[in-house]
């Protein structure tokens, strides 16, 4: 399990992509991952963001 900091490295080609996976707990700890980008990383884009099952709730 990974905690503390999360890097971010932009590419020079290609677009950021998030992909949220199912289940309900992990759409839960989603949650919180989306809000700990927002409050750190408020100039963030994701143009791609998509996922499956409990993850695609928190895509949309």
């Amino acid at each position: 399990m990974m905690a503390g900091k999360v890097a971010i490295h932009a590419t020079d080609g290609g677009d950021l992509a998030l992909v949220l996976s199912g289940g309900g707990a992990r759409g839960a700890y989603q949650v919180g991952v989306l809000r700990a980008l927002a409050e750190h990383r408020p100039g963030l884009q994701i143009p791609i963001l998509t996922g499956v099952s409990a993850g695609a709730i928190n895509a949309a």
